[in-house]
């Protein structure tokens, strides 16, 4: 649910790409109003969504020191900056300001990150005792004004708006593993302390209370008005859904919380004033079965709470991927005739329920994959979340709804059985494949998409666009052109490419504004990876940029998918091989100086395997001596808990499982620093790791191989990143190395029994079809197994029916389906490669190094190694594909 969040947060901006919301259009009034408040004592900047004021005659800030937090309704956010400027006018100090109300009225949504939510003017104190007498003079001006609790802070006294905490001032350089940047603190006899914006009050260990008397802490959330909080089912910055224990009989029930002054509708209302909607439509629906029954709704502190039924069965999105024979890849013709029973019943069960509603004058409003509850064995339909519940004649158009279940333009004052019956067309659209929120962005592509799948499952669904106003006349391709859609896709990604902004160079996953414009996996390497593997040109924009960008260079990470490895392996591919030699120097340079994880995608496994890469472009043996010296160092800290290697988790938690971040991307670096050094070790301890992962997967009755993320999770997930995809990949190189090792053939084919050709909701790289696809053509490629191809092509089908037909070229959709990427892991640049190998047969383009595996079959059963194949000349023209063929 975070991860969607984070999507519609960097959806706001652009109606094609995801950006910022420091670049979307709004009226700058706090900005505006800030520039004339604070007159000749202070010079107004502008930093992203932020206005800030720096006194003309101040002390520059320390690193870090206590900051005072002003809270404020958009209403009341005005008044809230009038008080801080006059107040700076008589003494100044640093402070900033969100630059305007829009942004303080999204930075409540149910989407804003919880730790930051409330926070409209920030206030930088020089000392312990400059922030005690802010506080004190700031009281009496900002008295009456309301904000929510800024959950990472303290509240100042009785007021409503007052806040403090310690924290980072000026950015620390520190990433973590994937670039991601770290506030560290540094604190007397070099103690460290990480300033992490977690929604709770935190302070460093060396750093004394700003008070003496700490204030009353905030409400227990463990135990209220006489109920046992279990477990949170959703958290978010408006509140959170726990399952809970009532005390006095043990009943099972839901709490729904509701913070004060946090997500605003249209209409008004927040998120406490809707959950008193929702307890009286529960009331009036008392009885119905449709909904769950009302306990009570009380105050605990100042939260609001409804207690109701918990009511058995899985949420709709759950049930889908349970139940839909297109996501178990297992079409049939009788498995799709009985899920059309299925769905039909569904369908009939939600529209009884919604006539319930109607027939006491209520519209649910918000029907989604998440609001529709399903018994898996009876297929009985109860609906939840009934908090933008209205009357029937009300406005349609005022109320929270969720993107791609309601109407882009709802209406006024209509009957609301409309919205409602616009509801449960998407349901049965979704209840096809859930791709429901492109339809915002492309229309056509949701048609074409969803008529592949709906010839996969023999059903019609022609009166399902009519409702949804899709266009009729949209239908898959029927001859597969790959030539032609890697050459639009090519052109999308140079037509859209932004090479004068700093903070991406291309559009991308959300993910580059948090990591780097670099990267492999969002960033310039990873699209100038597909530009040149499918052109064979360096693009001059591409070029230019990173020359302008490289002193960014310093703020990366040292690893391969988002870190300086994958940039200078790439450079090396694309030609440039002293610069990527010097970049893979400032790696190996970097990871000295940090504990890097283990994993291929972040640690040390694909730093190693970049100073292999770099080795055979170069033949300098540095870099082989390199790589042997991260192989023993990983070794030396593998565990063993009788499964086979792995590598503890950073964050504490049970291990990742496969290729990106598990042990199966570890024991491919491993397999191939053995055929470099002829060290049969490496390959032998390889071989164990790859074990650890194998133990992890689930055999379905039909011979399938379910692979987890992690172990001891039953979510199993077909993808490169996470799944059997990436699992795939390992067993691939090692089936093709040791052809006599029976079990780990027989693991392979059940990866590939059901795990490549399918259809899923995303098409990228990392977490889409195009990794499937992909491992399809490795096995066809180094197993021979040319029979491969077929579930290969049924993939680059699938994939191709997303795609959006641009002016520009052919776009794809990146995760969430909310907007278009370019980039390696989510959007155009791996499927153009996937596509591209797909026609033209070309080796693997995803940093793997199979010219080192045998050139016709494995080595023979005593486990002779073959010799390294000779090395490519430095800037020789890279073969279709962009790897050794």
């Amino acid at each position: 649910m975070r991860r969607f969040d984070e999507y519609q947060a960097f959806a706001v901006a652009d109606p094609l790409f995801f950006e910022t919301l420091a670049r979307a259009s709004f009226v700058a009034d706090l900005q505006q109003e800030l520039s004339g408040l604070v007159g000749a004592e202070g010079e107004v900047t502008v930093s992203g969504v932020w206005a800030g004021c720096r006194p003309t005659a101040a002390p520059a800030l320390p690193a870090h020191g206590w900051k005072i937090h002003v809270s404020a309704v958009p209403e009341d956010a005005p008044a809230a900056l009038r008080a801080v400027a006059a107040e700076f006018r008589r003494t100044p100090f640093h402070f900033k300001c969100l630059r305007s109300t829009r942004l303080v009225r999204l930075g409540a949504a149910r989407w804003w990150p919880p730790g930051q939510i409330g926070k409209v003017v920030v206030i930088y104190t020089h000392s312990a005792q400059q922030c005690r007498d802010l506080l004190a003079r700031l009281a009496g001006p900002l008295a009456g004004l309301r904000g929510p609790y800024v959950l990472t802070d303290r509240r100042y006294g009785d007021s409503g708006c007052l806040y403090y905490r310690y924290g980072e001032f000026t950015s620390s350089t520190t990433v973590d593993a994937d670039g991601t940047p770290l506030p560290v603190l540094h604190g007397p006899d070099g103690q460290q302390w990480t300033d992490e914006r977690v929604p709770v009050y935190r302070r460093p260990p060396w750093v004394p209370e700003l008070f003496d008397e700490e204030p009353p802490a905030a409400a227990d959330s463990h135990l209220l008005h006489g109920y046992q909080a279990v477990r949170a089912l959703h958290y978010g910055g408006a509140g959170g859904v726990y399952l809970a224990r009532r005390v006095s009989d043990g009943r099972q029930v839901v709490l729904k919380e509701a913070r004060p002054h946090t997500a605003h509708a249209e209409d008004g209302s927040d998120a406490q004033e809707r959950l008193r909607r929702e307890f009286e439509a529960l009331k009036r629906l008392r009885g119905t079965g449709v909904a769950p029954e009302p306990l009570e709704l009380f105050e605990e502190w100042e939260h609001l709470f409804l207690a109701e039924e918990f009511i058995e069965g899985q949420p709709l999105i759950s049930f889908i991927g349970l139940r839909n024979p297109v996501a178990a890849n297992a079409l049939s013709a009788q498995a799709a005739a009985e899920y059309a029973q299925v769905v039909d019943t569904v369908v009939d069960g939600l529209r009884t329920a919604l006539a319930a509603c109607h027939a006491h004058d209520l519209v649910h409003g918000d029907v989604s994959l998440t609001n529709v509850l399903v018994e898996p064995r009876t297929l009985r339909v109860r609906l939840i979340d009934f908090e933008s519940m209205r009357p029937l004649n009300a406005r349609q158009d005022q109320y929270p709804r969720t993107p791609g279940f309601a109407p882009a333009e709802p209406g006024g004052a209509v009957d609301g059985r409309a919205f409602d019956e616009y509801a449960l067309a998407a349901v049965e659209l979704a209840m096809l494949l859930p791709r429901n929120t492109l339809l915002a962005l492309d229309p056509p592509a949701l048609a074409r998409s969803t008529r592949h799948v709906a010839g996969l499952l023999r059903r019609p669904v022609d009166r399902l666009f009519r409702t949804l106003g899709l266009p009729l006349d949209e239908a898959p391709e029927d001859r597969l052109d790959l030539p032609a859609a890697v050459a639009g896709s090519v052109a999308f990604i140079e037509a859209v490419m932004t090479p004068e902004r700093d903070d991406r160079p291309f559009p991308a996953d959300p993910a580059v504004f948090r990591t780097n414009p670099w990267s492999v996996a969002h960033g310039a390497a990873g699209v100038l990876r597909a530009v040149h593997g499918v052109t064979g040109r360096f693009p001059e924009p591409i070029r230019d940029w990173m020359n302008r960008a490289e002193p960014a260079l310093d703020r990366l990470p040292p690893g391969l998918c988002f870190g300086l490895a994958g940039v200078g392996w790439t450079l090396c591919d694309a030609g440039e091989s002293d610069w990527g030699a010097a970049v893979l120097n400032r790696a190996l340079r970097t990871a000295t100086a940090t504990a890097m994880p283990a994993d291929l995608a972040t640690g040390a496994a694909g730093l190693g395997l970049a100073c292999l890469a770099v080795w055979r472009r170069t033949r300098e043996g540095r870099y082989l001596q390199e790589a042997a010296r991260i192989g023993d160092g990983l070794i030396a800290n593998a565990r063993d808990a009788g499964q086979g290697l792995f590598w503890p988790d950073a964050s504490g938690r049970a291990p990742q499982v496969g290729y990106a971040h598990g042990s199966s991307g570890i024991a491919t670096f491993l397999l191939y620093l053995s055929r470099a050094t002829g060290d049969e070790t490496y390959l032998r301890i390889g071989r164990r790791a790859l074990e650890h992962d194998l133990a992890q997967g689930v055999v379905q009755d039909d011979g399938m191989l379910s692979v987890p993320g992690r172990v001891g999770s039953q979510v199993y997930s077909p993808y490169w990143l996470r799944g059997s995809a990436g699992v795939g990949t390992a067993l691939a190189r090692y089936c093709r190395l040791l052809p006599d090792e029976a079990p780990l053939h027989r693991a392979l084919d059940g990866i590939l029994l059901r795990g490549v050709g399918g259809v899923t909701i995303t098409t990228g790289l990392y977490r889409g079809m195009a990794g499937p696809t992909n491992l399809a053509l490795d096995c066809a490629q180094l197993l021979d197994r040319p029979e491969l191809r077929e579930p290969a092509l049924r993939g680059a089908r699938a994939i191709l029916s997303l795609a959006g037909h641009r002016p520009e070229g052919l776009a794809f959709p990146g995760e969430s389906l909310l907007r278009y990427s370019t980039d390696f892991a989510t959007g155009s640049a791996g499927i153009a490669l996937v596509l591209d190998r797909l026609h033209r047969g070309s080796a693997d383009f995803n940093y793997t190094l199979d010219e080192l595996l045998p050139a016709e079959t494995g080595p023979s059963s005593d486990g002779a190694s073959a010799p390294a194949a000779a090395p490519r000349p430095e800037n020789a023209p890279m073969p279709a594909g962009g790897r050794d063929a």
